[in-house]
């Protein structure tokens, strides 16, 4: 299974247990938990603001930004805000299907909180779901005021013990009782005299995001969606996961994927495996990916100091590679090694959110090469440096200029003295490419030749040779 759920938590003991227990009830789901404590505190503080409303729904889309079908909140306590999150995903609130079973179990529900915060938002979802499923339950809340500080504590058997003994002393008026929190949930293995069932969010929650999630699954799966690409590739999108073409390179291309999450670049694509077609299944990076005509909003400094800082986190999380990973590579390697090289970082390789780069992907030209190789394809193509005639043309020369200089000071090149002689050397090297393709009776490279990238790779040439010096002066 390639479909996920994403966790947004308010504490970090939660990751341990939720994760724990969709191990337990989907161990192959793919699992992801963001915790951010100060969403409930500033909730405790201040009440649910229009501020932290949107704050929280921005947690939850953060949370969905590796591709999650299914969002869930943990926090009774901002749950109602987070359930309402939903752009592209579901979003929900664990405490949802544990409403709607505690109306559906008896008429009188006794709701139960160590956090006076949760109350009032679990009533409120008690009431929602009666209304849905046309019940009239008579609902009383119960304020365990001494419990929570031996949670804070982590004290978690005395919370347990506080709550389960308030419990003994209350249920016998009621038909169900409902644990507000996730926490409380465990302090029922303490209430055995207790005859009536005492509900708990995070098992019957969790079951109901397994639930939505695998239809969700299902659903994606009755259709593939070609993506807007190159014509070098085919790709298609079925759910949360990418599907592409593959080659002899393409394992060589998983590992790499693999080393750079495992070293902290968590931007680029989770490789995933192989369909029942051949292709490479890939983690969906949601967003917009950067094809031409770039927008204004993608020219910014920003995006470019953004570009160059990633493309050095991933040259730098190879170092320890680069030297021992020497074939099996689509493209030729490139002396001096120093690193793997992405071999096509630009933008429309990148994904963008909001004017914000955070993906890159397309690694299949990924091969052991200098720093310089790289750096300067991604100047040729981030400044851009290009030719008035080029579609893609931004900024006069003294832009350009400018933004070359800003590219390599946010990399943080020591040497550049070769950088502008290996943008020359890059696009004759594209210009190359593309005939040897032809020549070949590539069919692909053919049709990039007749939409005119051989002509605009020699007039680029031209341009920079032109301007040569004026390049070279940009980075003194």
């Amino acid at each position: 299974m390639t479909h996920d759920i994403a966790f947004l938590h308010t504490a970090k003991v939660h990751v341990e247990a939720f994760g724990k227990l969709v191990r337990e009830l989907e161990p192959n789901l793919l699992v992801r938990h963001v915790v951010d404590e100060s969403l409930l505190e500033d909730a405790r503080k201040h009440g649910i603001t229009p501020e932290l409303e949107k704050r929280i729904h921005q947690s939850m889309q953060a949370a969905n930004s590796t591709g999650a079908m299914v969002v869930v909140c943990t926090c009774s306590t901002i749950g109602g805000v987070a359930e309402s999150s939903g752009q592209g995903f579901i979003s929900m609130r664990i405490d949802r299907a544990m409403a709607d079973e505690a109306v559906n179990t008896g008429k009188r529900i006794l709701v139960v909180a160590a956090l006076e915060s949760t109350l009032a938002s679990t009533k409120e979802l008690l009431e929602d779901s009666a209304n849905n499923l046309a019940k009239t339950p008579v609902v009383q809340i119960l304020h365990i005021k001494d419990a929570w500080k031996y949670f804070e504590t982590g004290d978690n058997t005395a919370y347990l013990q506080t709550i389960a003994q308030s419990l003994l002393e209350h249920w016998k008026d009621f038909d169900v009782i409902v644990l507000a929190q996730a926490s409380m949930a465990k302090a029922a293995e303490f209430c055995q005299e207790i005859k009536i069932p005492i509900l708990s969010s995070p098992r019957l929650g969790v079951k109901a995001a397994i639930l939505a999630t695998k239809m969700s699954f299902n659903k994606s799966m009755e259709s593939e969606e070609t993506l807007v690409s190159g014509n070098m590739t085919h790709v298609s999108r079925v759910g949360s996961t990418v599907r592409r073409e593959t080659g002899t390179w393409t394992p060589n291309i998983h590992k790499l994927l693999e080393h750079l999450r495992s070293k902290g670049v968590e931007e680029v694509p989770k490789p995933l495996g192989f369909d029942d077609k051949g292709r490479e299944i890939l983690s969906f990076i949601p967003g917009v990916v950067g094809h031409h005509p770039l927008p204004e909003v993608l020219r910014s400094d920003e995006i470019l100091i953004s570009a160059a800082q990633l493309l050095r986190r991933i040259h730098d999380a190879t170092l320890d590679i680069a030297h021992f990973w020497q074939s099996d590579w689509r493209a030729p390697i490139r002396l001096p090694v120093e690193i793997i090289c992405h071999g096509d970082f630009a933008p429309y390789n990148c994904v963008f959110d909001k004017g914000k780069l955070i993906g890159v992907i397309d690694f299949d030209y990924a091969h052991p090469g200098s720093r310089v190789w790289d750096l300067a394809y991604a100047l040729y193509r981030f400044v851009p440096i290009n030719a008035p005639t080029n579609p893609e043309y931004y900024g006069d020369l003294t832009e350009q200029c400018r933004r070359v200089r800003l590219f390599c000071d946010a990399y943080g090149i020591e040497d550049s003295s070769q950088i502008i002689p290996t943008v020359k050397a890059r696009i004759e090297y594209m210009a190359d490419f593309l005939r040897q393709g032809a020549a070949r009776d590539d069919k692909r490279i053919q049709a990039n030749i007749e939409a005119g990238d051989l002509e605009i790779y020699t007039t680029d040439y031209a341009y920079l040779e032109i301007h040569y010096e004026e390049f070279l002066k940009a980075l003194e």
